[in-house]
């Protein structure tokens, strides 16, 4: 009888806990936006005074912490390390707003001729990604031309996607111009889901003690 109501009290702690763990490393590798895998395409550009948007929208029900932003760029800038950044706006009326969050940042990848390549970022804070909202990833550059990098695009078609796609823009704050249905290639990847309020994980030596309390509870009531 000991060994068995230590047991249930032991399973019943526990196992939420299990579940709490799987929840969170299952999260750690979750694609919410994909038009992923894609060629090597020019696509839209973007450099001084120019930008290029994608538009995605959460579904209701869930908030997600953005864990990390992939991107497939054509470096034509013709210098080594031109610099970009890919940054978070809100939505105005269909486009880009205002910037609300940096994704993170990065240099090409020119070595006397133009290159491909795959570009992936971690967000230098916590960006949260909330539902039902409409967000804007923007990639910029500091570099003088206006075409230091191309977006590329013809990527996969996202429909199969977690988050919505909503559009495509080229252009800057105030004049951005429709780009709708280039799918530029893009991959954003979760770090977590925020529904609910977050359980404390416990590793196996927690947990073992967890149960060998239950049992001494168990021990003390039979001898009551």
């Amino acid at each position: 009888m000991l060994a068995k109501s230590g047991l249930f009290t032991f399973r019943r702690l526990a196992l939420p806990l299990f579940a709490a763990t799987l929840s969170s490393a299952s999260w750690a590798q979750s694609v919410l936006y994909t038009t992923f895998p894609g060629a090597e395409e020019g696509g839209p550009c973007f450099g001084d005074t120019r930008q290029a948007a994608t538009g995605v929208e959460v579904p209701a029900g869930q908030d997600f912490l953005l864990g990390e932003v992939v991107v497939r760029l054509h470096d034509v800038s013709g210098s080594a390390n031109t610099p970009f950044s890919v940054d978070l706006y809100d939505d105005d009326a269909g486009s880009p707003g205002t910037a609300i969050a940096s994704l993170g940042s990065g240099t090409g990848t020119w070595n006397g001729s133009e290159t491909f390549d795959t570009y992936s970022l971690t967000p230098p804070g916590s960006v949260v990604l909330a539902q039902g909202e409409t967000y804007w990833v923007v990639l910029s550059s500091s570099g003088p031309s206006t075409c230091e990098f191309g977006w590329s695009d013809d990527g996969t078609d996202p429909a199969g996607s977690l988050l919505s796609y909503v559009g495509e823009r080229t252009g800057s704050s105030g004049s951005w111009s429709n780009n709708d249905g280039s799918l530029q290639q893009l991959e954003l990847r979760a770090a977590g889901s925020l529904s609910s309020a977050p359980v404390p994980l416990l590793g196996w030596p927690a947990l073992l003690t967890l149960s060998l309390l239950a049992a001494g509870l168990g021990a003390r009531r039979l001898k009551r």
